[in-house]
Parts: C-alpha cells; sequence; structure tokens
C-alpha cells in the first residue's frame, strides 16, 4: 500500500487522474448498455432473475449502467455509483453474484485512472461490503468469500496501479525529453547568436573597411586604367562578401521556415552563377572555358545550393591556391537518364606558367569538408584532388532526385 503514498518512487504527475484509452471507453458503454438492457427486456417479460422483486432488479441495472458510464467517462468520480450500488445491496441483503466481479473490474479501472482520494473511497467501501457479506442473508456469508474476494481484491489494485505507474513514467521521460531538446535548442541558438555576434563584430567590420577603402582607391586612380579597375572589383567583391554576410547572420539569429529555404534555393541559377564565376576568373586573367549540357532547369531545388557551393569553392580555390594565369575548365553535364547531375571545376598548370609564382593565402580544408559533408547528405560523390599535370579537379556528381542519408 506504499504506493497510495507520495514517495519519491512515484513520477510526477502519478495521482493526477485521466482517462481510459478511446477504445477501452466504447467497448465499456456499448458492453454496459447492450448488457443491461438485454437484462431488463429479460426481466420484464420472464419476471426476476432472482436478484429480489422486479422494481429491485430494474434499479441495479440502472445503478449498473450508471456505474460504467461514469467509469468510461469521468473514472476520478466512479466511486460514488460504486458506493451505491454496494451500498444497495447491503441494504436488501442482495446476492451480488456477477456484481461482485464488476465491482473488482472497476476497482482496477479506479486504480490505473481516478484520483487518489477517489481510490482510497473506493478501496475502503470495497473492503467494508467485503467484511459485511457473512453477516448478510444469502448463499456468500462464508468466511471463504472474504479471503478470497480480498486477494482478488489486492490482485485488481496491483494491476491497475501497475499500468498506472508505467504509463505516468512514460509521461515523465517524454517530459524529460522534450525538457532536454529544449534546452539544446537553446543552447546552440545562444551559441549561434554568439558566433553571429563575433562575425559581425570581425568580418562585417573588416568587409566594411575593405569596401570603403576600395571606393576611396577607384576614385582616386585614373579613370579607365587598370588600377581603377582592380579597386571597383574589389569593392564589388568585399560589397557582395557583406551582403552574404548578413543573410548568414540574419539566418543564424532566425532559422528559416521550409518554404522560405526552398525559395531561396529556387532563386539560383546555375547558368548564370557559372557565367558569372567564368567572368571573374578572366577579369583576373584565367583563360576560362566552359561546358554545359542538359538542361539546368532539370536541376532539383535542394540540389542546386549544393551545386551553388561546388562552383564557388572551385572558383575561391583557383583564386587562392592556383598561379595568375592558369588555365580554367568549368564542365556541368545533367543526366536525365542516369538521373544525376555531374560537376568539374578544374585549373592546369601549363609549363609556361609553372614560371609564375602562385598565390599564396593560409589553407584551412574547411572549404571542401563542408562541401563534402553537403555532397554526401543528398547521397552523391566528391572528388578533390591534384591532376596529373600539376592542377587541381574538384568534381561532384549528384542524383536529380536528392537522397539524404
Amino acid at each position: 500500500m506504499g504506493l497510495l503514498k507520495n514517495g519519491s518512487r512515484l513520477p510526477p504527475g502519478f495521482w493526477s487522474g485521466g482517462q481510459l484509452p478511446l477504445v477501452l471507453r466504447v467497448v465499456i458503454i456499448s458492453v454496459a448498455l447492450v448488457g443491461n438492457t438485454v437484462t431488463a427486456w429479460r426481466v420484464l417479460d420472464s419476471g426476476p432473475d432472482g436478484f429480489g422483486p422486479l422494481a429491485l432488479e430494474l434499479t441495479l441495472c440502472v445503478v449498473d449502467v450508471l456505474m460504467w458510464l461514469v467509469v468510461a467517462l469521468r473514472p476520478g468520480w466512479a466511486w460514488v455509483p460504486l458506493v451505491l450500488l454496494q451500498a444497495l445491496l447491503v441494504a436488501t441483503q442482495t446476492q451480488p453474484g456477477t456484481f461482485a466481479l464488476e465491482i473488482l473490474i472497476v476497482v482496477g479501472f479506479l486504480a490505473f485512472a481516478a484520483v487518489r482520494h477517489g481510490l482510497v473511497i473506493a478501496l475502503v467501501t470495497t473492503v467494508a461490503w467485503t467484511i459485511v457479506n457473512p453477516f448478510l442473508d444469502h448463499a456468500l456469508s462464508s468466511s471463504a468469500f472474504v479471503s478470497g474476494y480480498l486477494a482478488m481484491l489486492v490482485l485488481a489494485l496491483v494491476i491497475g496501479l501497475s499500468l498506472r505507474y508505467l504509463l505516468a513514467t512514460r509521461a515523465e521521460d517524454r517530459r524529460q525529453i522534450e525538457e532536454f531538446d529544449r534546452r539544446a535548442g537553446d543552447l546552440i541558438q545562444l551559441q549561434r547568436d554568439e558566433l553571429a555576434r563575433e562575425l559581425h563584430d570581425i568580418v562585417a567590420h573588416d568587409l566594411t573597411v575593405i569596401a570603403m577603402q576600395s571606393s576611396a582607391g577607384a576614385m582616386q586612380a585614373p579613370e579607365g586604367g587598370a588600377e581603377r579597375e582592380t579597386f571597383e572589383v574589389i569593392g564589388d567583391s568585399a560589397r557582395a562578401a557583406l551582403g552574404d554576410l548578413r543573410r548568414l547572420l540574419r539566418l543564424m539569429r532566425e532559422p528559416p521556415s521550409t518554404d522560405e529555404v526552398s525559395s531561396s534555393a529556387a532563386s539560383i541559377d546555375l547558368g548564370s552563377e557559372l557565367a558569372d564565376l567564368a567572368a571573374s576568373l578572366e577579369d583576373l586573367g584565367h583563360p576560362v572555358t566552359t561546358a554545359v549540357s542538359g538542361d539546368l532547369s532539370k536541376v532539383p531545388f535542394g540540389v542546386r545550393t549544393t551545386m551553388s557551393r561546388l562552383l564557388r569553392e572551385g572558383t575561391t580555390n583557383i583564386l587562392k591556391h592556383s598561379t595568375p594565369s592558369a588555365a580554367v575548365r568549368f564542365e556541368v553535364a545533367v543526366d536525365v537518364e542516369e538521373g544525376v547531375v555531374r560537376a568539374d571545376v578544374v585549373n592546369a598548370l601549363g609549363q609556361e606558367q609553372q614560371r609564375q609564382p602562385p598565390r599564396r593565402f593560409a589553407v584551412s580544408r574547411f572549404g571542401v569538408i563542408g562541401l563534402r559533408e553537403r555532397v554526401q547528405l543528398l547521397g552523391g560523390e566528391l572528388d578533390a584532388g591534384p591532376t596529373g599535370e600539376g592542377g587541381w579537379r574538384l568534381a561532384a556528381t549528384l542524383p536529380l532526385r536528392a537522397d539524404p542519408h
């Protein structure tokens, strides 16, 4: 009986009460209505079944229906019709018959779903009714009935409380998991906010300075000269990077919805982006060839983003690590029959170019690592490494139907 106390072993909300499963409620109400209707019809047609006078048996049917309706709909109050039924049986000294089994079942349901005081009242009245039975004038007036019935009462109580404990434990586990997820989400968002602040304070500031200095340099450079064009390219690149950074910061602080992500991916035009990247390399002295086969509009929105990142990463690597006039080749092929899209970014290193010093920038390899993760999430393959001619190749094969795994 220790479960009837507020012990530390019980999960929170153990005694708050609840409802029976919907299917069980429907079955209880249906059986109670049909069974008691048939009984009342038989009693009216053929006479009493042996529980007592006709009026008593009809009253017992009504009370029985009421008890099961309350058990199904408001189990916390089921002790009220239960006590009424027991009092009626004692007052009329009626042999309980099947009502003895029904009382046990009701106590089991109360142990499963009723609030604590309702279960306590039902237990007290049921034990009292059981003990009183031997003193009544019917066939169950024996001590064997008392001991056997009390044993079954304990069994019904244990089953009901055990199921209640399991459900309460599962509910508490779900609550703890939800709380853990909420806290983890809050911590992740806190980290994103801190990183966004650092990016804004450091990178955004530096990009703004670069854009301002390049604008000032372009104004002071001779009109139409290469120096002025260089300053303008630097300024345009800094402003474009600053715009991308601001979009990134906005995403970090307010993660977009699925519709917003799809809309952003739909706005990517791979053909235009490829042409812009090739033009930027040509402006810096790189001979560029591009080859596009297939319909780029067949590339799904989810794949376009990764393809865009691959083309940009390849261009960035060329600018950072190749010789100033290294030849570059872009290839994008959409193969509908095979269901894939392929992209290659290759920079060659000819014999006449080997005499030129390569550009020197720090190497982190985070770009290729992140790109490989993107490709793998879509079920594709990435190949990044040196070519046999001393150049570098970045290539990916992605399914037209994004297959994340």
